[in-house]
């Protein structure tokens, strides 16, 4: 994710802790900032409690981003759960063959989408997109049924 041009301090971020996280070395300043990012509190406020001017703090951000460590957050934005994408994963595959995991990863970063929090709002392009690659038209069309179902069930309550 590249940072929008100006001002980015009403933006807010949260840290990622993935099972791939790699050994990175951090400064105390940017430490500090990661440490102060909590998917709350806008990057104004916590440049304020750190002391990090509007120049320091573009450089920090986009250089955590590039790391992925953090992530941006956009409030109300509904996130499809972890099992949404096991479930993309296996329809996938019954549809393509054993290529659907590739795909569905290279389609999801293409996306800019992290595996873990696809937007609601956005699954039914993810889908669409991924249905492009299914030749024949009845496993297409199970694919995009099967699909829809789940990303319609995702958020609602179950009783």
């Amino acid at each position: 994710m590249n940072l929008p041009p100006g001002d980015i301090s009403p933006l807010i971020f949260r840290q990622v802790v993935g099972d791939d996280m790699k050994d990175v070395s951090l400064d105390g300043r940017m430490l500090s900032l990661f440490l102060a990012l909590d998917g709350e509190k806008a990057l104004d406020t916590i440049a304020q409690t750190i002391g990090m001017n509007p120049d320091d703090l573009r450089v920090a951000v986009t250089r955590l981003l590039a790391l992925q460590l953090i992530e941006p957050l956009e409030k109300g934005v509904v996130t499809l759960d972890p099992e949404f994408l096991r479930y993309l994963t296996l329809q996938y595959a019954k549809a393509i063959g054993p290529l659907a995991g590739i795909l569905i990863e290279e389609e999801l970063l293409t996306a800019s989408y992290h595996p873990a929090r696809i937007p609601k709002k956005q699954a039914m392009i993810l889908v669409e997109t991924l249905a492009r690659e299914i030749q024949r038209k009845e496993k297409k069309d199970r694919f995009r049924r099967d699909m829809i179902r789940k990303i319609t069930e995702q958020g609602n309550p179950r009783g």
